[in-house]
């Protein structure tokens, strides 16, 4: 086995190949100082997803003219071994295992060279190469550590979101080498603390996923099989299937914004709907996106993905989850919401009141519709007390910061379901436009590209909390942060965009990238 073209001299490196080879024309080697290399052709564009000591992972995409924007084809994890005592003639007669193959890593020429051919990106047309200086890839420094945000840093910010006027914020980071915490919250909100139980929303549709792709792996359930097998009365359910429920491309609406659905969320109805009620729902509405493109959110969706897993196994997804997640990992504090366990969350929520609310709310609501709670500072209603546990398998979960990363890093580490399914689990489809800008859905996990890096995890949003959760791809980082409020992050601009930056910022932290202050 003969290594790559050579590009001068320098340290050799192992590069077990993944699953999907490399593209045609492209090389990846490792720097003398740690740093990657990589040589494309000018069509095709390598990322940088997350790195962890000497391991790195990458996506590569292909630009066709047929499309706005890059198709993003397979993702490669990579272990990069550095080799001192063998000779090039000894590595060339090496046979290694698992298909790994040996690359010479390129000088500092031959990466000025390769990078400026690297970057190489798209959009609606032509979008012109970037300046391989600004590059995170172009240079060794931009993946060493070095100039990282401080706990001090994240502090202000988190600060300043408070003083736009979020309630309170907590904020932990782990990236890979330390984890820490800060906190803030508004005099009248009280204090709050990391450890306290939040509710997780949307990101129970992670869990859901796991307990579903748990039983392929068993060959108890196809991915393919049509969803008439168990919902004999829906509409077009021998066309839909039970990966289209994972990814939301089933074509069912959502139930959130009908106003039965909302006054359940409000805390306003005698009783609270039932599953089949909001399945019904979603079976009902109209879906707000444009099929032709595949995706439309639906929690209907999975609601139904709850039931498979139930009519399968025979246990219910509250007990299903904590026999095959949470006793496995250790989680003590994490936990689907159900009748039988449905205590309030140690951290508050809050939401604004009836005038504040009056704006966003869709026709058919009563005048005067407001969240059910006690008054809690000007223009406020605390909601922690109003029931949500009716979420069920897509929102109900409660965890704390520190369980729910271990949670998805010991997903995306492959400790929970087989290698094959985790890279189905991250092939993703774009989201709408009101999910905001470079997001994109796999099978209940979301890849979110932050400005240091993607993320994989998934967000929450339920009355008091908005919650962002995310790892890095090898699962060996993570970030959280949870704000005690949703709707005030929609209703003022100004709080949506300080929470913004605040998370952005986070996913910085979790990555060790420079922070603005470094670079002054």
């Amino acid at each position: 086995m003969s290594p790559s073209p050579q590009y001068g001299s320098g340290r050799w490196v192992r590069m077990p190949r993944a699953a999907v080879p490399l593209p045609p024309g492209v090389m990846v080697g490792q720097t003398a100082g740690g740093g990657v290399v990589l040589s494309l052709p000018p069509t095709r564009q390598l990322t940088i997803l997350g790195r962890s000591r000497n391991r790195y992972s990458f996506e590569w995409t292909v630009r066709t003219g047929r499309t706005k924007g890059p198709i993003r084809l397979s993702r490669i994890r990579m272990r990069l071994h550095p080799i001192d005592e063998r000779s090039e003639n000894d590595l060339m007669n090496t046979t290694l295992p698992n298909g790994a193959h040996w690359y010479r890593p390129m000088t500092a020429a031959a990466l000025a060279l390769s990078t400026a051919l690297a970057l190489v990106a798209c959009d609606d047309g032509e979008r012109e190469g970037q300046d391989p200086a600004s590059s995170p890839t172009a240079t060794d420094d931009a993946l060493e550590p070095g100039g990282r945000w401080t706990p001090a840093e994240l502090q202000a910010l988190a600060d300043d979101a408070v003083a736009s006027g979020v309630p309170g914020i907590v904020v932990r980071v782990d990236d890979g080498e330390e984890s820490y915490s800060v906190t803030a919250s508004a005099d009248w909100a009280g204090p709050v603390s990391a450890d306290d139980t939040f509710r997780a929303g949307s990101n129970s549709k992670t869990a859901t996923a796991v307990l579903a792709l748990q039983l392929v792996d068993a060959g108890a359930l196809d991915l393919d099989a049509p969803l008439s097998t168990w919902f004999a009365d829906l509409p077009d359910g021998d066309t839909m299937t039970v990966r289209m429920l994972l990814n939301h491309t089933s074509g069912l609406a959502d139930y959130v914004y009908d106003p039965e659905s909302l006054l359940a969320m409000a805390g306003l109805r005698d009783e609270l709907p039932t599953e089949e009620e909001l399945i019904d729902m979603g079976v009902n509405a109209t879906p707000d996106a444009d099929l032709a493109d595949g995706y439309n959110y639906s929690n209907a969706g999975y609601l139904m993905l709850g039931q498979i897993v139930a009519d399968i196994t025979g246990s219910s997804v509250p007990d299903r989850f904590e026999t095959n997640i949470a006793a496995p990992l250790g989680l003590t504090e994490t936990w689907f919401a159900s009748p039988g366990r449905n205590p309030d969350p140690e951290m508050r929520g809050y939401e604004p009141d009836a005038e504040a609310l009056a704006p966003m709310l869709p026709e058919g609501m009563p005048e005067g519709f407001g969240f059910a709670g006690e008054a809690a500072g000007e223009g406020w209603v605390e909601v922690t007390a109003i029931d949500q546990s009716w979420g069920g398998a897509a929102g109900a979960v409660i965890s704390t910061p520190v369980e729910w990363a271990a949670f998805q890093q010991a997903l995306l580490s492959g400790e929970l379901i087989s290698e094959e399914l985790l890279g189905q689990m991250r092939e993703t489809v774009p989201e709408d436009d009101t999910s905001g800008p470079g997001r994109s859905y796999g099978l209940g996990l979301e890849m979110v590209e932050t400005s240091c890096g993607v993320v994989w995890g998934h967000d929450g949003a339920l009355p008091g909390y908005r919650t962002d959760t995310y790892v890095d791809e090898l699962g060996e980082r993570s970030m959280t942060v949870v704000a005690a409020t949703h709707f005030a992050l929609a209703l003022q601009p100004e709080v949506g965009a300080a929470h913004e930056e605040l998370v952005d910022a986070v996913a910085c932290a979790m990555f060790g990238s420079p922070s603005p202050a470094s670079a002054e």
